[in-house]
């Protein structure tokens, strides 16, 4: 599948085999008209030819209304960039996350002519997220755990540099860690003595 183009002045084929190459999605948005004039071979895999409205179906029912504001904020005079994130939905079902990041081409008088941008997909990069926060919070589970456990194990004391009740309460899993040992330590030296 080439790239569509219908630009006033033509890309070389260099510059549209270097854009088809690309993993990212690159187009080329006619703001009079509102129709995408360049999408390269990733963006019409995924978006297809279309107007506005037909790429809009794509994305997510609960994204659409947040990708239209953001658009409309790039047509707002000064504004020569502009960023959102969205899931789009695929026809097998599969919903993936896109990063659009543009700038805006403005005339002499600063009316927006074109939005030109390049979509990247995110889907991994949130998973990834949403694994690492899944065990950032069975991480500090873990580690509230072995401090109860290690308070126990102290008979309920605690050094009074350990206190975790207030405003000075450890938040963090390490911290928790940290005053577990300690009570542990200062528990063991009670036993000792």
């Amino acid at each position: 599948m080439k790239s569509a183009l219908v630009l006033q002045a033509p890309l070389t084929e260099d510059y549209k085999n270097l854009a088809d190459r690309s993993r990212d999605i690159i187009y080329h948005f006619h703001v009079s008209s509102g129709k995408f004039l360049f999408f390269n071979k990733k963006g019409l895999e995924i978006y297809g030819f279309g107007t506005k409205k037909s790429v809009l179906l794509k994305i997510h029912p609960e994204d659409r209304e947040m990708v239209r504001l953001a658009s409309r904020r790039a047509l707002v005079p000064g504004c020569v960039m502009g960023e959102v994130e969205y899931r789009i939905c695929l026809p097998n079902n599969c919903v993936r996350w896109m990063h659009d990041r543009w700038t805006v081409m403005r005339d002499a008088e600063g009316a927006p002519l074109a939005i030109e941008g390049i979509i990247r997909d995110n889907t991994d990069k949130k998973r990834i997220e949403s694994k690492l926060q899944e065990r950032e919070r069975e991480l500090a589970a873990k580690a509230k755990n072995l401090y109860l456990s290690a308070r126990c194990a102290a008979g309920g004391h605690r050094p009074p540099a350990t206190r975790a009740e207030g405003p000075m309460a450890p938040r963090t899993p390490i911290a928790l860690l940290r005053i577990a040992y300690a009570i542990r330590k200062t528990s063991d030296m009670c036993r000792t003595t």
